[in-house]
């Protein structure tokens, strides 16, 4: 597992996915959804707006690309700690016990990772908005494919949070991340509709 994914070439990046190591898995994957989504926006907004407003939203769109990259590599530390608590000893009932609270503690941080990455990718419908009002038709279609990662990132970071739930005995800290998770989805799926209708009618124009 690198130190750091975001210094990874493309290339060096998917040969480690794609290989024996567990380590960047899908909350990494769905995290650099979301860097790839706001450096989409960036770019749109760069290409076709010069103004000190548009500047400004551009600095804040390369430091969520910063905040994206920086949870990929939180995903991977936090499966790596679950994987570190798992080989904790067994010998005796303390051992044991001490086992069972690291790794209750560890799947309550890896269930953080992906929620903040939500989080995030709310966030991003803002952005994407402002970016959608401000752009020319030429860009209008990266816009776009902004808006569908943004959900799908979303959607799959779902999964990334139910593994984790799983392993859990606490049940008010289920619910409550669960509960959190459904708000985030129910929103994001309007936002996603209406940003998705005013890129098409952009492209039309």
């Amino acid at each position: 597992m690198p130190e750091t994914i975001g210094k990874l070439s493309v290339a060096a990046y998917l040969d480690v996915l794609a290989s024996k190591e567990p380590a960047p898995g899908g909350g990494a994957v769905v995290a650099l959804m979301g860097a790839q989504a706001a450096g989409l926006l960036a770019m749109s907004l760069k290409i076709t707006d010069q103004s000190d407003s548009a500047e400004k939203q551009s600095a804040n769109l390369d430091a969520a690309i910063d905040r994206f990259v920086a949870l990929a590599d939180a995903d991977a530390a936090a499966f790596t700690a679950v994987m570190a608590a798992y080989k904790l000893p067994t010998e005796s009932d303390t051992a044991k016990t001490k086992r069972k609270n690291a790794l209750q503690d560890a799947f309550r941080q890896a269930t953080q990772v992906p929620l903040q990455v939500m989080n995030e990718l709310v966030a991003l419908y803002d952005e994407a908005d402002a970016v959608a009002a401000a752009v020319k038709a030429a860009v209008a279609s990266d816009v776009g494919v902004a808006a569908q990662l943004i959900h799908a990132g979303l959607k799959a970071s779902r999964y990334n949070l139910w593994i984790n739930l799983k392993y859990i005995q606490d049940d008010s800290f289920k619910k409550a991340v669960t509960a959190q998770s459904k708000l985030i989805m129910t929103a994001s799926k309007s936002r996603r509709n209406q940003l998705h209708r005013r890129v098409k009618n952009l492209i039309r124009k």
